[in-house]
């Protein structure tokens, strides 16, 4: 299955080279809690996102990085997050029911566990920074093959504007083997000028399944599992930029309300996107 999945991401990386050319835009994000100064629960991420020109289809190549507090022990205390790591490829696609609805659905296919090589990058980012190794990374959540699928709606009628304000309700929600929930949320975005757009986004989510939380290790055993909470609040402050011709800047602020029930801190980060268009 491990073979499968790297001849796909192989695949469709080669053939993202071989058209670069008629590419109408690119992107790469980074996600880390390293502003709050926290490292740990959701502690990084990235993402890679190609769009063609000539496809509706929006492709990705991504991983997120998820770590205990303590991370000197070889076996996280009891309470804190698991060790986990999500390696992925999946691809996207707007749908506008009518005029009023915008429909974004992502497919994800990846792998969960030692083969997501969430390890090997955390430790290579903190030689990288100077810190201590992690330590725990045996007793990561394990699943070989996982998928997902996201959909984002938001109600956007021409009502929705007022002076140079943007409000738009939208439904979100996930399905798999790692992600089940359903939520509902609020964005608001305003124009400063023609090059810098600010907006804010609020919801709230309902959770039935988290594998990054309740799933076994590469023993069957659920001993590292914590006990999650059936919400999750988010707020999200952002900022976008294309003061620099053919590319847009979007840094964003992330914070969320606790997920399990002896979370210490509530898991707070921060997210940069750069996008070039062609």
């Amino acid at each position: 299955m491990n073979k499968i999945l790297y001849t796909v991401v192989y695949l469709l990386l080669l053939q993202q080279v071989s058209i670069a050319n008629t590419y109408d835009e690119m992107s790469i994000s980074f996600k880390n809690d390293a502003l709050f100064n926290e490292d740990q629960d959701y502690t990084a991420g990235f993402e890679l996102s190609y769009k063609s020109a000539d496809c509706d289809l929006t492709y990705y190549l991504g991983q997120d990085i998820y770590t205990p507090q303590d991370k000197r022990t070889t076996e996280p205390l009891s309470g804190e997050h698991p060790y986990a790591a999500w390696l992925y490829i999946g691809a996207s696609k707007k749908i506008d029911f009518n005029e009023d609805i915008t429909n974004n659905i992502k497919v994800t296919v990846g792998t969960i566990g030692k083969n997501a090589k969430g390890k090997s990058i955390a430790n290579a980012a903190h030689d990288i920074i100077g810190a201590s190794d992690e330590n725990g990374w045996d007793t990561q959540v394990h699943k070989s093959l996982a998928y997902n699928i996201n959909l984002k709606s938001y109600y956007n009628p021409a009502s929705s504007q007022y002076n140079n304000y943007t409000v738009k309700p939208y439904l979100v929600a996930n399905a798999g083997n790692i992600l089940t929930d359903i939520g509902l949320g609020l964005r608001v975005d305003t124009n400063i000028n023609n090059s810098l757009k600010l907006y804010a986004s609020g919801e709230i989510k309902y959770i039935d399944k988290n594998i990054f939380l309740d799933g076994e290790n590469k023993n069957g055993s659920t001993q590292y599992a914590v006990k999650k909470l059936d919400h999750k609040n988010t707020f999200t402050l952002g900022l976008e930029t294309t003061y620099i011709e053919d590319y847009t800047i979007v840094a964003e602020m992330i914070f969320n309300s606790k997920e399990y029930e002896t979370q210490v801190n509530n898991n707070n980060y921060g997210m940069l996107k750069i996008v070039k268009k062609f």
